[in-house]
């Protein structure tokens, strides 16, 4: 929709300089405003979080366990994006908690669920 504007103010602007309009009307052509993600839903519900692990489980390929195992961190723990890529096997305490290193001055563990 905004390159619409665009080019509707850049054929304005021409007719006006050929003089085919008599005065210019391109600054009053407004192109909508649109916010980076403004199409992306902030949260999803229970049931659709729930399909999207149900569908992830069923690929046990090694990429698909590791994208389980990523959607599991998000959808638990509420981990985010960067916190997860920047986690490392060794953050991972196997008996009581994963250290994410978030972007807080001292890290804050998180119990894992059994």
């Amino acid at each position: 929709m905004k390159d619409v504007a665009e080019r509707l103010r850049s054929l304005l602007r021409y007719l006006h300089r050929t003089r085919r309009t008599a005065i210019d009307l391109s600054p009053h052509v407004i192109a909508p405003l649109l916010y980076a993600y403004e199409g992306v839903p902030s949260i999803l519900e229970r049931d659709q979080i729930a399909a999207v692990l149900e569908t992830a489980s069923k690929d046990t390929t090694p990429i698909g366990l590791r994208d389980q195992a990523i959607l599991q961190l998000l959808a638990t723990y509420g981990l985010r994006s960067g916190e997860i890529r920047n986690l490392k096997i060794e953050d991972i305490d196997w008996r009581t908690e994963i250290d994410p290193h978030p972007p807080t001055p001292r890290p804050v563990p998180v119990p894992i669920c059994r």
